[in-house]
């Protein structure tokens, strides 16, 4: 597979900011930061319908799926090391009359850098079907819907876990089978790169339709997802609503055969721009080979068999203030079904006991309050995985019309919920209690 071999930096794509209720339009102002100050220039009110660039912008995917080329050259950028967008805002004064309203011009800037080859290259929008290669280290355990209305803090990013991706009126969580991976892709579309993910069970969401109808669904949603370039993380945030953030991935393969894996988030709430990573792991596992197990090939797509819904639907996201322009927001819903295979697969034993008590996560010892040390998992080796076009994407997600239930109420139905997903097959599907039973 060939990689991209675009070696000019670019942005995001943009979408307009409006002022309704501005009296002026805003400016744009483009500092090229390589050379002197005294020579950077401003865009007049007079000259801004002039220019190739379009009006202030910021760093959102208004349509993920368009055409690479055509998206990335929405705004003209100086090709520069760092480039320094200043946005000129039209405030209204709040001492002006109604009829004679004063218009204040307040700068936000923003200082985009451009990720060094070696952290991944310049952002280059790169719309789906992926098609990638590399290794899969994953384990699946149950959740409870006790406990998963009960998620710690950590099972979110801090950057969507106080927006609407984490509002449980929108998409509450109902439990079942969940995971966590990594993965090292050696191949990519965008070229290498580490990623981890966590996927703590189903969520409730509900749509209205075009003819008034409501659909109702329960599908898996990553909550939270780290990578190792700008690259990924944009494109993944723009394709696919996967909440990616930067961290910093440490592999220790031992003699024995034995893999410690830490990784290290740039999300930390004392690192507002996410440009470094931080001191200590959010999360670290070392995966133990079962010798005594041939190895075997596997699929996800062996869950759908056995009755799991294993199709993503992933609310929009929110914007980051990432030092690369990395952290994108997103205005749609999706629905997207992923694939992984490989031929080769070794079973093995996941440690999960995390450093320092849990220093990382909360002081949780096993990173999530109800999963014991040691996990039954597989390294999938030389595995085969597909990013498709979402199956679907809808603008706007509805409140569940149960979503102010009583937390009492709730947890008298636990039992007799979890009873239900325990034990009821879906027509014409295995029943896959024994799942529940042998994954706690």
């Amino acid at each position: 597979m060939s990689y991209n071999t675009t070696t000019t930096p670019q942005t995001p794509p943009l979408r307009p900011i409006h002022f309704p209720d501005a009296k002026s339009k805003p400016q744009l102002r483009i500092v090229d930061t390589s050379i002197n100050p005294d020579e950077a220039h401003c865009l007049d009110e007079d000259d801004i319908d002039n220019q190739p660039c379009s009006p202030p912008q910021s760093p959102v995917s208004s349509s993920p799926w368009e055409d690479a080329s055509a998206a990335s050259t929405s705004a003209s950028i100086p090709s520069t090391p760092t480039t320094q967008v200043s946005i000129h805002e039209p405030l209204l004064s709040q001492h002006a009359s109604s009829k004679s309203q004063t218009v204040l011009s307040e700068p936000i800037t923003k200082e985009i850098k451009i990720p060094s080859e070696s952290f991944g290259g310049p952002i280059t929008p790169l719309p789906p079907q992926w098609n990638l290669r590399g290794d899969i280290y994953t384990f699946s355990f149950w959740t409870s819907p006790k406990a998963a209305r009960s998620l710690p803090e950590h099972a979110y990013s801090p950057l969507e876990g106080v927006t609407s991706f984490a509002d449980e009126a929108y998409s509450r969580p109902a439990g079942g089978l969940s995971m966590i991976q990594i993965l090292s892709y050696r191949d990519s579309p965008i070229g290498p790169y580490d990623e981890m993910l966590v996927a703590p069970g189903s969520f409730d969401w509900e749509r209205t339709e075009a003819d008034g109808k409501k659909t109702r669904g329960c599908n898996p949603k990553i909550t939270r997802i780290y990578v190792s370039t700008p690259n990924s993380c944009f494109n993944g945030r723009t394709n696919w609503n996967v909440p990616k953030h930067l961290a910093k991935f440490v592999w220790d393969h031992h003699a024995d055969g034995t893999t410690t894996i830490k990784i290290y988030p740039h999300d930390d709430p004392s690192n507002p721009d996410e440009s470094q990573p931080s001191s200590r792991p959010l999360f670290q596992t070392t995966f133990k080979p079962m010798s005594l197990v041939p190895r075997f090939p596997f699929a996800t797509s062996w869950a759908d068999r056995l009755g799991f819904n294993t199709t993503l639907v992933m609310p929009p996201l929110p914007a980051g203030n990432g030092t690369y322009g990395e952290l994108p927001s997103t205005n749609r819903w999706i629905k997207l079904e992923t694939k992984q295979y490989c031929s080769r697969s070794t079973a093995g034993w996941y440690d999960i006991a995390q450093p320092d008590g849990g220093a990382g996560c909360g002081g949780i010892e096993n990173f999530l309050p109800w999963l014991g040390r040691w996990q039954v998992g597989v390294k999938m080796e030389d595995a085969f995985l597909s990013f498709d076009v979402p199956q679907e994407a809808w603008e706007k997600g509805d409140k569940l019309d149960d979503a102010t239930t009583t937390s009492d109420d709730k947890n008298e139905d636990d039992d007799g919920k979890e009873e239900e997903l325990r034990n009821k097959p879906e027509a014409g599907k295995w029943n896959t209690s024994f799942l529940h039973d042998y994954f706690t």
